[in-house]
């Protein structure tokens, strides 16, 4: 189980009771079917998940719903953006987009991308495998009835706030859809991440950033 410690307001990869982790992995099991090996069948919700602060080598069934806020890493992680807390910016990518996003271009790559200076300031990478994930970020929480069939895979990473241009960098070589966006003025110290908030792209990106 992870060290239970005081939740913070950093931008920072959560696990599923808002404590800042420094990575997680989670697996949003697929649905089964009812078979003569009475396996648990599974609805297509369930959530295994691992973080930096486990000691032991098993995976956790989280009590959580992958569709629901409580007890998921994945809402937690996002949280900040959902609240609309004014001092973080993101962005979010995906060759799948939802459907009112319309359009898709680029590399095969999924996730989200968001930075902010408070509390000393926390960059988050999350990528995904999910199809039309994330949604609308004005809206609330909310995950995609069509990824329930398959397994989906998340790997959250947490960094320093100057960590965001190296990432950014990246997504620009990877050629990544950006769909959804927040600008922050401070924004402007970090080129590369700028660029992507602004949906604009390096025509030649030739090599990659290494911190």
């Amino acid at each position: 189980m992870s060290a239970k410690v005081g939740a913070s307001k950093r931008i920072s990869c959560k696990n599923s009771h808002g404590h800042d982790v420094d990575w997680f992995l989670l697996y949003k099991l697929p649905k089964t079917r009812k078979d003569s090996r009475n396996y648990r069948q599974l609805n297509g919700s369930e959530m295994a998940y691992y973080d930096s602060k486990y000691h032991t080598k098993m995976w956790e069934l989280l009590s959580g719903d992958i569709y629901r806020q409580k007890n998921n890493p994945v809402y937690q992680t996002l949280k900040p953006i959902y609240k609309g807390q004014k001092h973080v910016a993101y962005v979010t990518y995906n060759d799948q987009p939802p459907h009112k996003f319309k359009g898709t271009r680029g590399g095969h790559t999924k996730g989200v991308l968001m930075a902010g200076k408070q509390e000393g300031g926390g960059t988050v990478w999350l990528q995904h495998s999910v199809p039309q994930f994330v949604d609308d970020l004005q809206k609330e929480y909310e995950f995609p009835e069509s990824g329930r069939e398959n397994g989906q895979l998340f790997l959250c990473l947490s960094f320093p706030l100057q960590t965001v241009d190296v990432i950014a960098h990246h997504l620009h070589v990877q050629a990544a859809y950006v769909y959804q966006t927040s600008y922050q003025h401070w924004t402007t110290n970090f080129p590369y991440f700028y660029l992507l908030l602004h949906k604009a792209y390096l025509k030649k990106p030739r090599y990659l950033l290494l911190n």
